[in-house]
């Protein structure tokens, strides 16, 4: 037969000394820790008990010192029960000797044996006298069962009684022995409305856990009201000093019929923080419960009713730290209860019934509910611990608040059921800073636009938010509580934010009766109190799909290119950032959101997407915020200033600006950053550039000025109108951006019953980029026209010193600019010096100066120089390059690729006299022609005038910082007059007409140039790059034999770079008709007929000083066949003798025969 309940084994023997054994009972599924029994007997004892035995065969005898059996309920099991008996006999035998030598039976909650006193919230002392179970025991002296500041007080006689049929303890007030309700927390109180005798049971998933009825008084007053004294309500923390700071936000009132509170309670002293194992659960008739008064508030503060679910809403333990003597005393560790579990949303005694609670302090952020059929559901161990609230700084990206402390937070949602109500609507609009839109009507006034942010369906804890009522909060309970500026900053920064944060995320999108649409306007939109226009989701919700702040519209050439329009605005708004933005009094300074935005208009981009490029004129203007930012060096800094008061007043303080922490990682740096950098500006509105910044400055210091402001601006020089993007080779992008772009408040149109953004808006913008290193030049008094010294040895490079432009209106107002071109290589010479205006420059490079014109409505950018600058070459042949104009323009600009832009110059070739020498003496000969007389002090403007000598610069968008060069004579021109030739020069003293100048990597025969002797002038080879003037030499006719009516010979007068005493690196040609590349001298004469010319000299006639063309044994051959035979002829081409005579040549020829040998006859011939 199956045995009784009084029979069945409960307790197993798993340890014996000779003064007690020891038994355990294993853990029920949920219940956890350690059961044991210690039997004060002499063994053997059986190896099992029933819990029957362990009441009844054990009972002791007090007086005698007997202890009996004892029962103990651990956390856990110890790991050596026999060592664990040992130590337990001895703290029993401690016990008697403290009771005078009485020996009790006790109920031990803890582990007894560990030396910590936390390790045993209690100890029960009683004693048995009757073997009978109905026959109870007494507790003998008063004793406290707590966990911290909760617990159980137990009077000295309160009965004990055995439950076999529960295998539990149960205690019961007799008389006036009760057992109370302990809260020790502030004011230590007993309440003693317990309803139910008190259960402990030792088996099944409570095993371990107290059960028992409790009613509390709920009154206005505090000392009188139970939830007050157990410090039931929502908390919030942060630290300061050191020092734990938390503000209680009561939750409930008293019930509305004055009734008290019933409760079921359930508490495990070991494990209070366990919400399945400690709670106390509303208890009330079925499932309904008394209506509450509560601290929730409807749009016009009136009061929200809470009407607990019996069963399963409860209050249950969190934890808290406190001082609760004095200020300063050490904080000490203590618990609060908090609300979890569903309460029915009820309207209070307001008239109209309330249908809406707020969420926090403003009344345009509310829930709409179903009063009979809406549920708010608490969900405890949520975080309540802020970080921002806190003395030290939060790290970057640290949330809002963290777990260190935690507390309940909301869901609200339709209570469920066959018959649910209609799902709670969820609405956003900061008090003072409502929408506003078009409302069907004719009128162009704007009404109030109530916009449902989202539809609440999520009752799980994933989907909670921090909510607090406000309507019973009271200021310095305890001494490290919060100030009123605390919870206001904390509701408006942190708990509105996240809040906001979290129904977003977890939200449904409004139905589409839940916002109705405006009529007339697609996409449905709105505007802020700033001006701004706000485009509304299309399906009703009321999300910011678009938020327009600005925007520019652009064409090189109106008549012939659209015009590009750039819109600043923001994309699928985030709720943080709508926050912002739905602020009365807005100062919003933006360096690094803490919830990132995508940049550049990304399609289908996560959060918030900025399209961050403004370009009045083309300058693209890109307010990259969140990148390229140092600690304590910001850039694409972005204000929003739309607040009573100036800018200059509000900057220093971020405690002043529109929920700083969110949008910045450091505040209080970037405040002295802001600081530095308007200190900086007012200077510069001081200087001689002043106008660029005094707009800026006067929107700084105004009062009633509105709108935004960008600072340090990065400026995308890849997408510069294509005149300028040449410029970028020589601009360190680094410093490249616009100190400030500012946009004036905007204006709506509301015409047509829909509205607009009204036209280009009103940017203004100051680009201003000054080199350092001419910076610094100008601050020591240096002319702004000296170029600055360049450290590369390079032959060629680009730099440009300033560029200066303003914007008022998002047009150009003024333009400035300084670039300097270096040459250190002038037709392969090396450069020397170079001297401007007669003083000797720092490096070999031009000041080129930028300027910008308007005509009917097309602007140009114009750069260029007419400063007179003056190149000493190393080498012989020249006696100085002289530019008097230099000009810079952008030839092709593709957006990515290679941009090639062009220095053209215009100017002097001015060479030196060459001369001849016999070893004795020397004599000058003035091949080059060109060029002053003397050492090189003549006036300006000596030798060779040119044009069109190009200097073409490439780079790659890539990487704009490394442009190549190439040096190009290809559209030189000249327009030289005998005049600018030296009286005794070649040029002057022959029939030369300039075509061009030519270069050549290999030998000018190959390009059909004879060599020309020029006897007694020491010369060098021209080397593997030389330079030449090509002439036109015209010697007349030469009758009907010339295969070409004129007989034009071309002269080539060359030159090589690196020129050096004593000798001369040039070189003579001379190309005649007929003669082509690779033709060693050999003229074609009606294609039959070849005149060959074995050497070609050129040399002055000492008596006249004319320049002789000599061409050496010339030989004339039909076919092969000397003509005449054996005759070879020089002939002689010379310049008129007479100075200034230039017009024509002389030329004679001198034929030399060969005598012919005398036939004799043969021998012997008759």
């Amino acid at each position: 037969m199956r045995a009784s309940a009084v029979e069945q084994p409960f307790f197993s023997r798993v340890a014996e000394q000779a003064a007690a054994t020891l038994y355990e009972r294993p853990a029920a599924p949920g219940a956890g820790g350690w059961f044991a029994f210690v039997a004060f007997a002499a063994p053997p004892q059986p190896e099992a008990l029933s819990f029957a035995g362990s009441w009844s065969s054990y009972l002791g005898d007090p007086r005698r010192g007997e202890n009996g059996g004892l029962y103990v309920v651990a956390a856990s099991r110890p790991a050596d029960p026999a060592a664990y008996l040992a130590a337990f006999i001895h703290v029993v035998q401690t016990l008697n000797t403290q009771t005078g030598n009485f020996a009790y039976r006790y109920l031990f909650i803890g582990d007894p044996t560990s030396g910590d006193p936390t390790a045993c919230p209690g100890v029960i002392p009683f004693f048995t006298t009757s073997p009978d179970p109905s026959q109870p025991g007494q507790i003998t002296s008063a004793t406290t069962v707590a966990a911290r500041n909760v617990g159980l007080v137990f009077a000295q006689g309160v009965r004990v009684y055995g439950d076999v049929g529960t295998s539990s303890l149960r205690l019961a007030s007799h008389g006036g022995a009760i057992i109370s309700l302990l809260s020790s927390k502030y004011t230590p109180k007993n309440i003693t409305t317990l309803t139910s005798d008190v259960i402990f049971p030792l088996d099944g998933a409570a095993a371990g856990a107290f059960g028992f009825g409790v009613t509390l008084l709920s009154s206005n007053v505090p000392a009188n009201d139970d939830f007050t004294l157990l410090d039931v309500g929502l908390k919030y923390f942060t630290e300061r000093g050191g020092r734990i700071l938390s503000q209680r936000y009561p939750v409930f009132g008293p019930t509305v019929d004055g009734s008290p509170v019933p409760f079921r309670v359930s508490f495990d002293p070991l494990r209070p923080l366990a919400h399945g194992r400690t709670a106390f659960t509303f208890a009330g008739d079925g499932s309904t419960c008394a209506p509450m008064h509560s601290a929730l508030r409807d749009t016009f503060v009136h009061g929200v009713n809470l009407v607990p679910t019996a069963g399963a809403a409860a209050l249950v333990v969190q934890r808290d730290t406190v001082a609760v003597a004095s200020p300063g005393d050490p904080q000490q560790d203590f618990y609060y209860l908090v609300p979890s579990g569903p309460f029915a949303l009820a309207a209070g005694d307001s008239r109209p019934p309330a249908t809406r609670v707020m969420c926090g302090l403003s009344p345009t952020e509310n829930v709409i509910f179903d009063p009979p059929g809406s549920v708010i559901t608490f969900h405890p161990d949520q975080p309540a611990f802020s970080p921002l609230l806190a003395d030290a700084p939060a790290a970057q990206g640290a949330p809002r608040l963290t777990d260190r402390y935690v507390t309940a937070w909301a869901t609200i949602t339709a209570k469920g059921g066959a018959a649910p109500g209609p799902a709670p609507t969820y609405l956003a609009q900061p008090q003072g800073s409502a929408l506003f839109a078009s409302g069907g009507s004719p009128t162009t006034y704007l009404e109030h636009r109530e916009v449902p942010a989202c539809v609440l369906t999520d009752a799980s804890a994933d989907a909670s938010f921090p909510m607090v009522g406000y309507g019973a909060v009271a200021f310095g309970a305890h001494h490290d509580t919060f100030s009123q500026g605390d919870v206001a900053r904390l509701e408006s920064d942190v708990l509105s934010v996240e809040r906001r944060a979290r129904l977003t995320a977890h939200g449904q999108l409004p139905t589409r009766e839940s916002a109705a649409r405006p009529q007339g306007d697609t996409p449905p939109r709105a505007t802020t109190p700033q001006g701004f226009v706000v485009d509304l989701a299309t399906d009703g919700s009321g999300a910011w799909k678009r938020l327009h702040l600005a925007q520019t519209s652009w064409s090189p050439d109106p008549a012939k290119v659209p015009r590009a329009v750039m819109t600043l605005a923001f994309d699928d708004v985030d709720d943080t950032l709508r926050a912002a933005f739905q602020t009365n009094q807005q100062f919003l300074v933006v360096t690094q959101p803490r919830v990132p935005w995508t940049l550049g208009g990304a399609a289908g981009a996560a959060g918030t997407v900025f399209e961050s490029v403004l370009a009045p004129q083309g300058w693209p203007f890109d307010l990259r915020v969140g990148e390229g930012s140092n600690p304590d060096d910001f850039r694409n800094v972005l204000i929003f200033k739309f607040c009573d008061g100036s800018l200059d007043s509000r900057i220093d303080d971020a405690a002043r600006w529109t929920a700083a922490a969110d949008f910045n990682a450091d505040p209080d740096s970037v405040a002295a950053w802001l600081r530095a950098y308007v200190e900086e500006a007012k200077q510069l509105a001081q200087g001689p550039d002043g106008a660029y910044f005094q707009r800026f400055v006067d929107a700084v210091k105004s009062d009633a000025w509105r709108g935004i402001l960008a600072l340090r601006v990065n400026v995308d020089a890849s997408a510069l109108p294509q005149e300028l993007r040449g410029l970028v080779a020589g601009i360190d992008l680094t410093q490249l951006d616009a100190h400030h772009v500012g946009v004036d408040i905007s204006f709506v149109d509301t015409s047509g019953g829909g509205f607009k953004p009204d036209g280009n808006s009103s940017v203004f913008a100051t680009v201003y980029y000054v080199d350092p290193v001419y910076a610094d030049n100008l601050a020591a008094g240096a002319s702004p026209d000296l170029p600055i010294p360049v450290a590369a040895q390079v032959d060629y490079a680009f730099r440009v010193l300033t560029l200066k432009a303003l914007f008022v209106n998002a047009e150009i107002a003024a333009f400035s600019s300084k670039s300097q071109i270096t040459l250190n290589r002038v037709f392969g010479e090396q450069v020397g010096a170079l001297a401007l205006d007669g003083v000797v420059a720092p490096s070999h490079s031009v000041v080129l100066d930028g300027q910008y014109q308007s005509h009917d409505g097309a602007g140009t950018y114009v750069f260029q120089t007419n400063a007179e600058a003056r190149f000493l070459l190393v080498s012989n042949l020249w006696r100085g390059f002289e530019t008097d104009r230099a000009s810079f323009a952008t030839l092709r600009a593709p957006a990515t690729g290679t941009v090639l832009s062009r220095f053209t110059f215009a100017g002097y070739l001015d060479f030196a006299v060459l001369s001849t020498s016999d070893g004795q003496t020397s004599a000058p000969f003035d091949l080059l022609s060109f060029g002053g007389e003397g050492a090189g002090d003549d006036p300006r403007g000596s030798g060779l005038p040119f044009s069109g000598l190009h200097l073409d610069m490439t780079f790659d968008t890539a990487a704009p910082g490394s442009p190549s060069f190439a040096f190009s004579i290809d559209q030189m021109t000249f327009a030289p007059t005998a005049q600018q030739a030296r009286a005794a020069s070649l040029y002057a003293r022959m029939p030369l007409t300039l075509a061009g100048i030519t270069s050549g990597a290999g030998s000018p025969r190959d390009l059909g140039y004879l060599a020309v002797n020029v006897p007694s002038l020491p010369a060098d080879p021209l080397g593997d790059a030389w330079y030449g003037l090509v002439y036109t030499l015209d010697l007349g006719t030469a009758g009907a034999l010339a295969a070409k009516v004129g007989f034009t010979a071309r002269l080539l007068v060359a030159w090589g770079p690196g020129s050096a005493a004593p000798s001369f690196r040039v070189s003579v040609g001379l190309a005649l008709p007929g003669t082509g590349a690779g033709n060693t001298g050999a003229l074609s004469l009606q294609g039959v007929l070849k005149l060959t010319i074995d050497r070609i000299l050129l040399y002055r006639d000492p008596a006249s000083a004319t320049f002789v063309l000599r061409l050496m044994n010339v030989a004339l051959s039909l076919l092969g066949v000397s003509l005449p035979p054996g005759t070879t002829t020089a002939f002689i081409v010379y310049g008129n003798p007479a100075p200034g005579q230039r017009d024509a040549v002389g030329w004679y020829a001198a034929v030399n025969r060969e005598k012919k040998p005398e036939l004799l006859a043969p021998t012997g011939e008759r």
